[in-house]
């Protein structure tokens, strides 16, 4: 199965340390992005801020993300409208046991500072959740370096209630590069992590191919796998709900021989069916998973977008 690649050279002190979205860390080392955030367990905190310091870079804490209890999630005021981060915010403290830091890395103090004023994430705070202005999310995306048609997309489509995967893939004309595939970016393996207004935006692949470019130099062996699993068939659920299968589609079916999930552990639901299965139908009302030629599951769909078929070139 592909995901497991160890990067031997590029970075490696990055690479190491088990950051999701690595190859967006070697776009900002290499001045393709202008800033780049993650979360990073606070174990690792420290290692990061020298590792960073290697390449000259800036990094600096935002806050704690800490896992809330099932009585928080459903007991906050305004958590039910917490969509892909469900966290708990908690003031930085290095001397912390668990949780998560939010950190911002890159060259320039001024992408720092930017980043400080609107890269804060909604999180419960004292049994509420403050939400984030729109506004904010877009000047985010400017600091982050994201295209303008992007952002505006973003803007007009990643509401509750929409699935912002689906738009993209709507308002895509023809093929589907690889290049915008953002499915797989917290697992590194994604040239992206913004939603592309189309999944063959023009400005998305040209960043894209900029990392693209640095890693097939200097290494080229992972630059390889990273395509081979960009284009590997995708079902997607939600934003970070997806499952990616080892195989291929054929007469409008999909054939696989394993498949491996993409989110949060407890949204991981339909693993069973397709366990029972190798081979899948999707349609706008139901997912159809059968063994060979015998039917095995059904998952019903209440609506196009809770379960479609994503294919790359």
């Amino acid at each position: 199965m592909l995901y497991d690649y160890p990067v031997k050279s590029i970075c490696k002190e990055l690479a190491d340390l088990g950051i999701g979205q690595f190859p967006l860390v070697i776009g900002t080392v290499y001045g393709i992005k202008p800033l780049f955030d993650t979360w990073i367990p606070i174990q690792a905190y420290n290692k990061l801020k020298s590792a960073c310091k290697n390449y000259n870079l800036l990094c600096q804490p935002d806050c704690m993300f800490v896992e809330p209890t099932k009585k928080e999630l459903t007991t906050s005021i305004g958590a039910r409208f917490l969509t892909t981060t469900k966290f708990k915010g908690l003031p930085f403290d290095p001397n912390r046991k668990e949780g998560m830091v939010h950190v911002f890395i890159s060259r320039y103090r001024k992408s720092i500072f930017n980043a400080h004023r609107f890269g804060w994430y909604p999180l419960i705070i004292r049994k509420r959740v403050i939400d984030k202005p729109f506004i904010d999310h877009l000047r985010f995306g400017e600091v982050l370096g994201y295209p303008n048609c992007c952002i505006e997309f973003f803007n007009s489509f990643n509401k509750f209630g929409m699935s912002t995967p689906y738009e993209s893939y709507k308002k895509t004309k023809g093929a589907l590069s690889y290049y915008c595939n953002n499915i797989l970016n917290h697992i590194g393996y994604s040239y992206i992590h913004h939603h592309p207004c189309s999944f063959n935006c023009k400005k998305t692949i040209d960043i894209a191919k900029q990392t693209e470019e640095v890693i097939m130099e200097k290494e080229p062996e992972y630059a390889h796998e990273i395509r081979k699993a960009l284009k590997l068939p995708i079902i997607n659920f939600a934003e970070k709900i997806s499952y990616v299968f080892e195989g291929r589609t054929k007469n409008g079916y999909l054939h696989y021989s394993k498949f491996k999930f993409i989110g949060h552990p407890r949204d991981d639901k339909y693993r069973i069916k397709f366990c029972q299965g190798n081979r899948i139908k999707v349609k706008d009302d139901e997912i159809i998973i059968y063994n060979d030629k015998k039917l095995v599951q059904t998952i019903k769909k209440k609506r196009p977008f809770d379960g479609f078929l994503l294919e790359f070139d």
